[in-house]
């Protein structure tokens, strides 16, 4: 079979009919051993705790795949053995562009393995945000494609448990596959490990207490890893490592300007406590795309309440300067409508609807206006009657002179004032 070269962490393994072998497998196995009589095994694409991975050739159905065999110590523990059986179980029910496709798994005299797609590309261990020119939008595609890929493994009720850079691979067109789904917890009885502590949440250190916030905390770290080129706790001492992380002591002066924006993202799923993180993946989501800097919020804030006090003079200005024609508008009504106070629609104000302070903002400006003008016999119809009214009209601003009119007869208004800004 003429093979193209394929690409593992950085390192060719393959090339045409030369073969470099640059590891040892930690199973004992070889290239060209024959497993089951069915996979013939390639190239060895790398060593793990838990065993080898194998470039192999499927010669039934004439294709190349990936093929995990696990270390022999687990090959006669039958517990362990049937955990493992389950997850891979679980894991076929998962199919989602951003986990990796699991097919079979298989238990030989000589060993235990399964199979799965294989994805010619690099682990997210090897992959440099710093070679590229222009990084930001890369990291937003990766994260959110990471964080895709957790929401459909819990959706299946699967907890990673060990999600790092080294299970995570990066295809050529900088798509994201995660691996190992629940393969630490499953092998945990006989490794007495269930995570790469560096990742990993301190309640999982200190009691293996696995949840979905366990989960982000170690995409967490592995993201800001990713930003950084530099693991997010390094202290060489476990003790030592978990004191630091239950303190929150965070280390983001490596994190460049151009990524800032993610600093309140790895704060808060960097939490010393599951209930301090993000309790769902919307959340998560949401704060990987749209969580600005503190600084940025703090200008973005400053400028609504500016173009909100712009709002309240123009108003104002409005009145001064149309007081003499509503004021002969009344002189020309009946005596009875002189004594009512003339009403007025303001068109609600552009703010970010989805942020509270803003709106908040917004209504108080509306309560300093109403105020302004009630000493001027003027009544202001309420904000959500006239937000309502334009929705249901299907009306956008800026309205024109027609939309102006039909706004207000069906208001009530004798005057609608919408200041543009």
């Amino acid at each position: 079979m003429n093979q193209s070269p394929t690409f593992f962490r950085g390192k060719l393994l393959v090339n045409g009919n030369d073969v470099t072998q640059t590891l040892s497998a930690v199973t004992g196995n070889a290239i060209d051993d024959i497993l089951v009589d069915r996979f013939k095994l390639v190239a060895l694409l790398g060593n793990g705790s838990n065993g080898s991975v194998f470039l192999a050739e499927d010669m039934h159905l004439g294709c190349q795949i990936a093929l995990k065999i696990l270390h022999n110590t687990f090959l006669h523990n039958t517990n362990t053995i049937d955990k493992v059986r389950q997850e891979i179980l679980l894991a076929r029910t998962i199919s989602h562009p951003n986990v990796i496709r699991v097919h079979d798994f298989y238990l030989a005299e000589s060993c235990a393995f399964f199979t799965m797609d294989y994805i010619e590309g690099c682990s997210l261990a090897e992959f440099r945000l710093d070679e590229l020119p222009d990084p930001v939008p890369t990291a937003e595609k990766l994260g959110l494609q990471l964080i895709d890929a957790v929401e459909a493994i819990h959706q299946q009720g699967i907890l990673h448990c060990d999600i790092s850079p080294q299970n995570i691979l990066i295809d050529k067109q900088q798509r994201l596959y995660l691996l190992d789904l629940g393969l630490a917890s499953a092998l945990s009885e006989v490794t007495h490990q269930c995570c790469t502590p560096a990742y990993s949440a301190p309640e999982v250190l200190q009691n293996a207490s696995h949840s979905k916030t366990s989960d982000y905390y170690a995409l967490a770290a592995t993201l800001l890893q990713l930003l950084t080129n530099k693991l997010p706790f390094n202290q060489a001492e476990l003790a030592e490592q978990l004191t630091v992380k239950l303190q929150s002591k965070i280390e983001l002066t490596d994190l460049a300007k151009p990524f800032a924006r993610w600093r309140r993202f790895f704060i808060e799923n960097l939490a010393a406590y599951p209930q301090q993180r993000c309790q769902d993946v919307s959340a998560l989501r949401q704060l990987w795309l749209g969580s600005p800097d503190n600084t940025t919020s703090s200008i973005r804030l400053k400028l609504t309440i500016s173009m909100l006090s712009i709002i309240v003079i123009s108003v104002m200005l409005w009145f001064g300067f149309n007081q003499q024609s509503l004021q002969q508008e009344q002189s020309s009504s009946s005596e009875q409508q002189l004594t009512m106070p003339l009403a007025m629609a303001i068109l609600p104000a552009t703010v970010q609807q989805t942020d509270p302070q803003h709106v908040a903002i917004a209504r108080l400006v509306e309560q300093v206006i109403k105020e302004q003008l009630r000493t001027k016999n003027i009544r202001v119809i309420p904000y959500e009657r006239v937000a309502t009214t334009l929705q249901h009209l299907g009306f956008s601003q800026p309205l024109p002179e027609k939309q102006l009119q039909d706004l207000a007869s069906l208001l009530g208004a004798d005057a609608e004032g919408s200041p543009r800004i």
